[in-house]
């Protein structure tokens, strides 16, 4: 799902909670929705982990995803432990 759209899905009230979350402001994560900014790998990270995957690293950030596989970076589903 691309960012824009999921956070269009939001409330006006659910955007200040899901902004805390993710650890940005709601006009940081308008910019990022709408192209005017950049996501960092830092919010890239968290918005997948508070969307449920619904919006990927992949998404926000593919050199950073690559550079995530080629380091082995294993993704673990919550109540699971890495092998």
């Amino acid at each position: 799902m691309i960012f824009k759209d999921y956070w269009r899905s939001l409330s006006t009230a659910e955007r200040p909670f899901f902004a805390v979350r993710v650890g940005a402001s709601v006009s940081t994560l308008n910019q990022l929705a709408f192209g005017d900014r950049v996501v960092s790998d830092t919010i890239a990270l968290a918005i997948e982990r508070e969307t449920d995957g619904a919006v990927t690293v992949a998404e926000l950030r593919p050199a950073f995803a690559e550079s995530l596989r080629r380091a082995g970076y294993v993704k673990v589903e919550p109540g699971r432990q890495a092998a």
